[in-house]
Parts: structure tokens; sequence; C-alpha cells
């Protein structure tokens, strides 16, 4: 399901700006590298806030601090179908797009 949402989004998402509202780390068993994970909130069109929480490598989790901003893709018809836009740059390179 969701790779039909990240294809939707790279084909027909609006670029859009989030706040990174959270940063944690979850730690999958005793010896397992711990993984980062952003949580965001943005505010479509229609006013309706919106939340996405994203895994991410160790270095987008160090790029980004809680408050900043962060681009992402969204659907316009279904604005709860969103991404952070890198994700979606990695699907339209996938998909010989150019990137957003």
């Amino acid at each position: 399901w969701r790779g039909l949402q990240m294809k939707a989004l790279a084909n027909s998402g609006v670029l859009g700006q989030a706040e990174v509202i959270l940063k944690t780390r979850r730690r999958s068993g005793p010896g397992h590298q711990a993984s980062g994970y952003l949580k965001y909130r943005f505010t479509a069109p229609d006013g309706k806030a919106h939340t996405n929480r994203i895994a991410v490598s160790e270095k987008i989790y160090s790029e980004y601090d809680e408050g900043e901003a962060i681009d992402i893709v969204y659907m316009p018809d279904r604005p709860g179908v969103n991404a952070a836009r890198y994700m979606v740059n990695l699907s339209r390179t996938a998909l010989k797009l150019p990137p957003l």
C-alpha cells in the first residue's frame, strides 16, 4: 500500500512545508543500533492539520531539530497521504522522473 502511495506522490504530489515536532530514537533489541524517527506536522490548504512519523537515516536525523522546517510532498486531494520530499525524490529517481 505504501508503495502505491509513494508512486502517487512521485507522479502527482505537490510540495509543502512541515514543522518537525518530535525527534525520537528506538532500539529494536539489545545490541541493535537505534533507529531515528522524525514526526512532522503541516496544515493543508483546507485548514486541517496532518502529522506523520517517518524512519530516517542517521544523516537525515542529524540534519533536523525540533521546530525546524522539513520539505514534504502531499496529495492535493488527500493531504493525509504525504512524505518527506527526499523520500519522494527517491521514488521519482526510480521512475526516471526529475527531482522535485
